[in-house]
């Protein structure tokens, strides 16, 4: 099944213990989304950007930069968590903030053969 790369918060702080999708501080472009990827391991199909999301708190403004990234089929490893929609509904607390493109994953999983078995997506947001 279709499964996507979730990240947990720490235990303290602002979204303490929730999951989010991998990111990093700051925009970055194509050619540096490409390189982080790889750094984390995996090895991407193609790229696709995502309209950037705008998330306002009482005291802040965020400006968020998606992409959205199928990957070849990935290994379990120390970076993050694959879960499948199921997952999602059932065992995991994604904050607001995410949900814009956590719409345009279900879409994407919705959209696609279900029998293609090779990829996993993996939604890479910034901040």
């Amino acid at each position: 099944s279709e499964q996507a790369a979730f990240c947990k918060r720490p235990n303290q702080g602002l979204r303490a213990g929730m999951w989010e999708f991998p990111n990093v501080p700051g925009a970055l472009d194509e050619q540096e989304v490409l390189e982080q990827i790889k750094n984390w391991g995996l090895t991407p199909v193609r790229l696709s950007p995502i309209a950037p999301v705008k998330h306002i708190f009482t005291h802040r403004e965020w400006n968020l930069f998606g992409w959205l990234v199928p990957v070849i089929k990935a290994e379990e490893n120390e970076h993050f968590l694959w879960a499948n929609q199921n997952d999602l509904v059932q065992n995991m607390t994604i904050p607001s903030a995410f949900s814009a493109f956590l719409k345009i994953l279900k879409q994407e999983w919705n959209g696609r053969d279900n029998n293609d078995s090779t990829t996993d997506s993996s939604v890479y947001t910034r901040l």
